[in-house]
């Protein structure tokens, strides 16, 4: 009569694992820290918004706006158009302030740490550098780009953004390309905020059109630059 043996198994641990906590918002890597293309905190802001597929306006709405102590009215909820950007911001009409050394750019860090869980945010403001630079003319008042940058980087499937570097008043031409920003879309011939409630990375705020060309490496700013001097003279 054969004899029942028992075989030992090794046991299996049922305790579950540590589940690290979890961001509101994407974990969205900025681009280029460390770097002298560091991406800027408005267009870090830009670029989560179209990660999550929503407006520029909505997240800083919805999301934003509560961590920074400015939850929109409830009256507004449904026609989210007529809230400000500039109030939830802190500021008018000068955004730029939210790429600087100031309150400004310390809120808006703070409220985008906690809603994506970076504590990396802070290099895509001048805040670093506070000590060393005068906040005199620091920053430029509109949003100016390099159109070879953008078509450059979509032509090569690279992450389209707006380096900070493009914010700094002294900046005035491309280091890359080496021609000037341009500040006017040539579509709709707008300047526009560097932040709005409609912005998309490399497109204009206003028309919605593509931004980017090669075609402005040669003589093509001069031309741009003729055709406002002759739109100013109808206004």
């Amino acid at each position: 009569m054969s004899t029942l043996t028992l075989k030992l198994y090794p046991s299996w641990d049922t305790q579950k694992s540590p589940i690290p906590p979890r961001s509101r918002l994407y974990n969205l890597e900025p681009i280029g820290i460390g770097t002298p293309y560091v991406e800027s905190l408005t267009s870090y802001v830009i670029r989560l918004a179209e990660q999550h597929c929503i407006t520029t306006r909505r997240l800083l709405i919805k999301e934003i706006a509560p961590f920074m102590g400015r939850e929109p009215k409830l009256s507004n909820l449904r026609n989210e158009r007529n809230e400000s950007i500039g109030k939830i911001l802190g500021v008018n009409r000068d955004r730029t302030a939210t790429n600087g050394t100031g309150l400004m750019a310390t809120n808006l860090v703070r409220a985008m740490s906690i809603l994506t869980k970076r504590t990396d945010l802070y290099f895509l403001t001048l805040r670093p550098w506070e000590k060393v630079l005068s906040k005199r003319d620091l920053l430029r008042h509109e949003r100016v780009w390099c159109p070879s940058c953008y078509q450059e980087w979509r032509d090569t499937n690279k992450s389209i953004y707006e380096p900070l570097l493009w914010c700094i008043n002294v900046v005035q031409i491309c280091p890359i390309h080496h021609h000037p920003f341009l500040s006017v879309c040539p579509h709709c011939l707008n300047q526009q905020l560097v932040l709005s409630g409609d912005s998309q990375t490399g497109h204009c705020n206003k028309c919605g059109k593509w931004l980017g060309s090669y075609r402005y490496k040669s003589g093509g700013v001069n031309q741009m630059k003729k055709r406002m001097k002759l739109l100013g003279n109808f206004m």
